[in-house]
């Protein structure tokens, strides 16, 4: 296993080795519940290092271009992703029953990581959704859209105006790093995005260095008049002069 996964480690990217290796040690397992293996070889084989996820994200310009080059079919979902952080699943098996438009709320169903979240729809999300034809309370929101084809395209549409190594998944960093550089903390944002761990939402903490200088800062104003008067140097007596010896 370990030469397998050296192999294919020098062709394919840390990610893709992981998705093949599951699926191959997932058939392993089967053989030796078949009784056809007596062991699993792939249990407890090592895979290298993951990156911590690629974190490419538009600018509003960038999104602008994008969505403006995309078929009617696809602006739907793209701006969905992008205004509200939603995956692609989440978005494609949104139903009408999931969405309360009065209450600004969807109810997303199916997560990534099985949790049963309620998003709150700001404007822009509320608008693309009105905009659509609803259909009755068991239909699909975008019933129409394969995920295959929508991710295809997606590639196909940024790479036409420009936009290099973007995916359908980056709208969603997109909505994740604006947050950030808007000033919303990193708790809210993975609240947002449904994130399973703080780890996932870490990725975006270097777009906001000025946010965590003013939160450390806060506690200046919490302790201020607490430190003793610092005493005067020998250069600050003689007027800011400090002898060389």
């Amino acid at each position: 296993m370990s030469d397998y996964i050296l192999e294919r480690s020098e062709k394919v990217s840390a990610g893709t080795v992981a998705k093949e290796f599951a699926t191959l040690r997932h058939a392993l397992q089967l053989a030796v519940e078949w009784e056809l293996l007596t062991v699993n070889p792939a249990q407890g084989a090592k895979l290298p290092k993951q990156s911590e996820g690629r974190t490419r994200y538009l600018s509003p310009t960038e999104f602008k271009s994008a969505l403006e080059a995309a078929p009617d079919w696809m602006r739907g979902p793209m701006a969905l992703a992008a205004f509200t952080g939603m995956r692609r699943g989440e978005i494609l098996g949104l139903r009408w029953k999931d969405v309360d438009l009065d209450g600004k709320r969807a109810y997303l169903t199916e997560t990534k990581n099985g949790a049963l979240p309620v998003l709150t729809l700001n404007q822009l999300a509320a608008q693309v959704l009105q905009s659509l034809s609803m259909g009755g309370p068991s239909q699909l929101v975008f019933p129409d859209v394969d995920a295959a084809r929508l991710s295809v395209y997606a590639r196909r549409v940024f790479a036409s105006v420009g936009i290099a190594d973007a995916s359908f998944h980056s709208l969603r960093h997109t909505a994740a790093s604006w947050l950030v550089m808007e000033g919303v903390d990193l708790y809210a944002v993975g609240r947002i995005l449904g994130d399973k761990t703080p780890r996932m939402t870490q990725r975006y903490a270097h777009l906001s260095p000025g946010f965590m200088v003013a939160a450390v800062n806060k506690l200046d104003g919490v302790f201020a008049g607490i430190l003793p008067e610092p005493k005067q140097t020998r250069g600050e007596m003689d007027g800011g002069r400090v002898p060389l010896r």
